[in-house]
């Protein structure tokens, strides 16, 4: 049986969001990005959608 602690590092390696993260990685999307400013004091809920890994977060 693996340690807890084997597991957890095994896990940790697999998971996207403990990965380093580059510049190169990432695309600037302004025009949404400006939307996403207007919102960002509104009182309303914004809901984002679209598929799935493609940025929203």
């Amino acid at each position: 049986m693996l340690e807890k602690s084997l597991i957890f590092e095994i896990l940790r390696d697999q998971n996207y969001w403990f990965k380093d993260f580059t510049h190169e990685e990432y695309i600037e999307r302004e025009h949404y990005m400006g939307k996403m400013k207007e919102l960002l004091h509104s009182k309303s809920i914004t809901i984002v959608t679209g598929p799935r890994r493609t940025g929203k977060t």
